[in-house]
């Protein structure tokens, strides 16, 4: 009885399987159609390669604005001419400046 019942399983799923093994098959070869047709695939390839070029513009452009912020940062820290900084003698530049300017 259980040969019987395994045989007509059998007998009406595998038409189902090989249907659905020829529809998948179908469908990839259509696919890869399509995309060769569209150029999808090139257009992938490219829209990767400007990511990664871009990725390596951001990565030399944060590079290069933490190295300016460094040099801004030392060059702020010097004293500019015309600040008011006392220096050894006690007397601010533009104490200086308008000394020199009253000669």
């Amino acid at each position: 009885m259980n040969t019987i019942i395994g045989q007509i399983i059998i007998a009406n799923i595998m038409p189902l399987l090989i249907g659905l093994a020829v529809f998948i098959l179908i469908f990839i070869i259509f696919r890869e159609v399509m995309l060769w047709y569209w150029r999808i695939n090139e257009n992938t390839e490219s829209l990767k390669r400007i990511a990664d070029s871009l990725e390596t513009i951001a990565t030399a452009a944060d590079f290069l604005a933490t190295d300016t912020d460094r040099k801004s940062a030392l060059s702020e820290s010097k004293p500019k001419e015309g600040s008011n900084i006392e220096n050894k003698s006690g007397e601010t530049e533009f104490s200086k400046k308008k000394i020199n300017t009253n000669n």
